[in-house]
């Protein structure tokens, strides 16, 4: 039963190409490497028919039809047989050449067309077959015959009246007045073809190809090495998932449940990690540090990359670097990094980072309100913000189609800067800010939604702004989410000392629920963790740890200062700011599950100053990545 239910989800998550499309898009590489041979062979052994060409084709198809070269034209139909178009677009084509070969008296080739070619012998008109075999037959073409060679007989009236006022028209006027209607005739053939012929844009199938790898290394099926190594045998587009070491294998309790569990069904797995099919699972088990960092290069930030092979950080110092997942240390497979020369900030702390959906750039930014963005692969600056904000960023996103950066920022502003123009697009304005002249910072701000068209922004007054993403306007206020009284009591004197105090409550991060990008999880002060519906302000759950040993004055002065969810949405983590504990919780019923100290060593005699900076989820396994000070950048897993 297991088994069947599984093999349901995995067809779910199949994207099927039908088979003749692949063949097209090898037809169409074949096409555009002039490998015309093989193309038409590959037509031949599969019986595909082809109504497409390339843009290049179609544009040079279209070009020779104008031009009458009909040696090319013919060619390309005929020929080299790589293109087909209906019996009738085919046969005017054939019917204007042998017009054509008429006027010039190449009366061979014109009885060729007509006698010969199976598209004329099926011709339905026998009368327009007699008439031009008739013409092909004279041995000199009068005026008034040629002048009737390409009209046709639905506009035999307009024939007349050309007749009547060509009367008396030496033999170059006529001739003159000839090429017109030919070029006319030419012309709407022309855009018959075109119409007939869908067009693709060059490289599909190597664009495709490239996406596909793409895909393949965000799911985990590439490994580093593979990436890494200059021998091109040792890549192998098919390559099966089940070659890749287990970057999460270790000897906790979750890994020998593990193998338990292979070892009680009888396969041996050699411990591999199964992507796909593997659940969530919490984690608890520290596995490695991440980054060797100075005593001066103090760390601020990190984030995953998409594809969960690199960690990126930035320092206080202005450098971002990016480390490998899988062991923990520097990419020296990057260049710039192998000559130590890293991404830098000039003039600020790195505050916040973001990688891009494809993860082939990287944004960061700065403490002066700069932007910049980064290609991994050469480390060149592909874009710079100059005056993203007045101030330090504070949370940064990029949209879906990765051509859009948001940003949040201390001077109280959430904007949406353009990736192709370098512009800043939309500005999110809290009326607070904008009115009044209060100065309220805006903690952070996501995309959320199903398409992700609005955006959620947090600020230090506790409010929290619902954005249409396309427009800018305000469709809902929240106020202090938080701030949750206890259902069936009414405003108490303990909630107004709340509200008194509200910068305790504010939001100082937040993630969407990958179950439902309507419901995001807000994180803040007092140790406040909720589940809550961006549309209509619900808070569907709370999230409450065992605090029983905790005094409450710590509690009111301390908050959750990361949140992030695990791929599947199971469950939820919060890092406490002031004791770099990170807690776990399940999603669906809020129950606690564990924590996890994010704290380095401490040595005896010497008070504990860490306090946690930041938590992230491996986008592809049960693990975590925790940041606490100082320069301690920690890995967890199941």
């Amino acid at each position: 039963m297991e088994s069947s239910e599984q093999e349901e989800e995995e067809q779910k998550e199949l994207v099927r190409v039908d088979s003749e499309d692949v063949l097209k898009l090898v037809f169409q590489f074949l096409s555009e490497q002039n490998l015309y041979k093989t193309a038409k062979t590959l037509l031949q052994e599969t019986d595909m028919d082809v109504d497409f060409v390339t843009e290049k084709s179609v544009s040079k198809l279209t070009t020779s039809i104008l031009a009458g070269e009909w040696e090319f034209v013919l060619d390309h139909f005929y020929n080299k047989n790589i293109i087909s178009v209906s019996e009738n677009v085919l046969e005017k084509i054939l019917t204007q050449i042998a017009l054509e070969m008429i006027e010039i008296r190449d009366v061979e080739v014109a009885k060729a067309i007509l006698r010969e070619t199976e598209t004329m012998k099926r011709c339905k008109d026998k009368s327009k077959m007699r008439r031009l075999e008739a013409l092909a037959g004279m041995p000199k073409l009068p005026g008034e015959i040629l002048m009737s060679l390409y009209v046709d007989e639905k506009d035999a009236g307009k024939l007349e009246k050309d007749d009547n006022a060509m009367k008396g028209a030496s033999m170059e006027e006529i001739k003159e007045k000839v090429t017109k209607m030919k070029l006319k005739r030419r012309k709407a053939i022309a855009e018959d073809v075109q119409s007939a012929l869908r067009s693709v844009k060059p490289n599909v199938l190597m664009n495709l190809l490239g996406d596909a790898f793409k895909w393949r290394r965000h799911c985990g099926f590439v490994s580093e090495s593979m990436l890494s190594s200059n021998d091109n045998s040792s890549f192998d587009v098919f390559l099966d998932r089940s070659n890749l070491k287990d970057i999460f294998s270790h000897s906790s309790a979750g890994g020998k449940k593990r193998k338990n569990r292979d070892a009680e069904g009888g396969e041996n797995n050699n411990n591999k990690y199964d992507y796909k099919n593997v659940n969530d699972d919490y984690v608890r088990a520290e596995k490695r540090s991440i980054g060797k960092f100075g005593k001066k290069s103090v760390v601020n930030c990190l984030a995953i990359s998409p594809d969960g092979l690199s960690v990126a950080t930035g320092t206080a110092d202005g450098f971002v670097e990016l480390w490998k997942f899988s062991n923990g240390k520097l990419r020296t497979d990057l260049k710039y990094q192998n000559d130590d020369e890293l991404l830098l900030h000039e003039n600020g702390k790195v505050t916040a980072l973001a990688f891009s959906p494809d993860f082939e750039t990287l944004a960061s930014a700065d403490s002066t309100g700069v932007i910049k963005v980064w290609r991994i692969q050469t480390g060149r600056c592909v874009r710079t913000y100059p005056s993203a904000h007045h101030g330090a960023i504070t949370k940064m996103e990029f949209s879906a189609d990765g051509n859009g950066l948001l940003t949040s920022g201390f001077d109280g502003m959430a904007r949406l800067h353009g990736l192709k123009s370098g512009k800043t697009l939309k500005e999110y304005v809290n009326p607070t800010v904008s009115s009044g002249g209060i100065t309220e910072q805006c903690e952070c701000a996501i995309f959320c939604g199903t398409d992700k068209e609005f955006i959620l922004a947090a600020y230090s007054n506790g409010l929290v702004l619902l954005f249409d993403a396309k427009t800018a306007e305000i469709l809902k206020e929240h106020k202090h989410p938080l701030l949750t009284k206890k259902s069936g009591d009414d405003k108490s004197s303990d909630d107004a000392s709340k509200e008194a105090h509200v910068s305790e409550f504010v939001v100082k991060d937040m993630c969407r629920d990958p179950l439902s990008f309507d419901k995001v999880f807000l994180c803040g002060g007092a140790m406040k963790l909720v589940s809550f519906d961006a549309k209509t302000g619900k808070i569907e759950r709370t999230f409450n740890a065992p605090t029983t040993s905790i005094p409450s004055e710590i509690i009111a002065n301390t908050a959750y200062i990361s949140v992030s969810v695990s791929r599947k949405g199971e469950y939820i983590y919060a890092a406490n700011e002031c004791n770099a504990i990170v807690r776990c919780w399940r999603v669906n019923d809020a129950k606690f599950v564990c924590e996890t100290d994010a704290r380095g060593d401490v040595a005896e005699g010497d008070k504990d100053t860490s306090h946690c900076l930041a938590c992230e989820t491996h986008p592809q396994g049960n693990a975590i990545v925790t940041l606490s000070s100082p320069n301690i950048c920690k890995l967890f897993t199941a």
